[in-house]
């Protein structure tokens, strides 16, 4: 449910970066056992499934019927989306200033710190 975390984070602080993809969707468990447990294990996923509802909700700002019809199956979203949808605040960066070359890559063994330039094990 890290959607979920993401979405109740501090406002004007959720960020994501341009490439990434979020996705909500309801819970999901599995039950096994005598009929009886089943069936609790069963509520307490549809309980939960309410709770989730209303916290998406509260947090992204949108009607909670909204919400139930998104996480019914798993939704993903662009960052852009999930900006839309109420998930996020910012996109860190444009596209264009995060694409780089292997040219403009400066790896060097000078520029390799020390501790890593060996695959021998520190003694």
């Amino acid at each position: 449910m890290g959607s979920l975390i993401l979405a109740a984070g501090t406002k004007g602080m959720r960020n994501s970066l341009p490439h990434s993809r979020i996705m909500i969707h309801q819970p999901s468990g599995g039950a096994r056992g005598q009929a009886s447990d089943v069936l609790i294990q069963a509520e307490e996923i549809i309980n939960l499934k309410k709770q989730i509802n209303l916290l998406y909700a509260k947090h992204t700002g949108k009607p909670v019927e909204m919400i139930a019809e998104h996480v019914d199956r798993d939704h993903y979203m662009s960052p852009t989306a999930a900006l839309e949808f109420g998930l996020i605040d910012n996109v860190l960066g444009r596209q264009e200033d995060t694409k780089i070359g292997l040219e403009t890559l400066e790896v060097t063994p000078e520029t390799i710190r020390p501790e890593t330039r060996s695959h021998r094990p520190v003694k």
